[in-house]
């Protein structure tokens, strides 16, 4: 974001996702004996498959397909996304990096990133295979609703 100014999520507005990076992102149904329907979602941060959860409900898929207003059929559908990346304080005191996917008002997908691969991104970063990552700081301040999550779990 340009100011830098961090906002809940569900605070986000239109003005505020101009300034936003739009990446392509991958959305996956997949249907298995064993396991039934399953819906997950990926992007691409230089070569690394960035996945944000294995598996997410039919809901969270069709309300991603819906904030783009198209709905498609297959296994594999690309849509836009803006991308937003936090860090923060956990309540340990240890650093934590987000990347958050943003598909429409109250439809987004946060994704912890994990040590390796931070490490990985500045190696990225330092071979010119990605840019700079733009951090947005999450006030140490921030309610209960905000609080760290893995999604991929």
């Amino acid at each position: 974001m340009e100011n830098k100014v961090f906002k809940k999520l569900n605070e986000l507005n239109n003005e505020d996702c101009k300034n936003l990076e739009v990446v392509k992102v991958e959305l996956r149904h997949n249907v298995s004996k064993d396991y039934g329907h399953t819906y997950s979602c990926e992007m691409l941060v230089g070569p690394y498959h960035v996945k944000f959860r294995k598996n997410f409900s039919e809901l969270n898929y069709y309300s991603i397909l819906i904030a783009q207003k198209d709905i498609k059929e297959g296994s594999l559908v690309t849509v836009n996304a803006y991308r937003r990346w936090t860090k923060g304080m956990a309540k340990n005191g240890k650093e934590y990096h987000q990347v958050q996917l943003i598909f429409g008002k109250d439809t987004f997908l946060t994704r912890m990133i994990s040590d390796s691969e931070l490490s990985l991104f500045n190696d990225f970063i330092k071979r010119k295979m990605i840019k700079e990552i733009e951090w947005v700081e999450v006030p140490a301040n921030i309610g209960v609703d905000e609080e760290v999550i893995s999604l991929d779990e």
